[in-house]
């Protein structure tokens, strides 16, 4: 689900300036592997400021890992999608 959400959008648009693709990959499967690992502090230390504004670490833990204990561990990475977007609050 995380890699879902981190790697798909409504349209494909260009990466902004100073991103590359397989940098984006990389830290997308690495946030999937620390998700499986339910090394939740890390994954939320990755997050933006405003992500560790509205959310403990210990929060995001609990809202992971009922998911986790349900659907069991990401499997396989099938295909994958790297666009860029826009912050609308920016």
């Amino acid at each position: 689900l995380l890699a879902a959400v981190m790697l798909t959008g409504c349209g494909k648009a260009k990466l902004p300036e100073g991103f590359e693709e397989a940098a984006v990959k990389e830290m997308a499967e690495q946030s999937i592997e620390l998700f499986n690992a339910r090394d939740y502090e890390a994954l939320w230390e990755m997050g933006s400021d405003e992500l560790k504004e509205s959310i403990t670490a210990e929060q995001f833990a609990q809202a992971c890992d009922p998911y986790l204990d349900k659907c069991g561990a990401f499997e396989e990475i099938s295909k994958s999608v790297v666009m860029g977007g826009t912050d609308k609050n920016a």
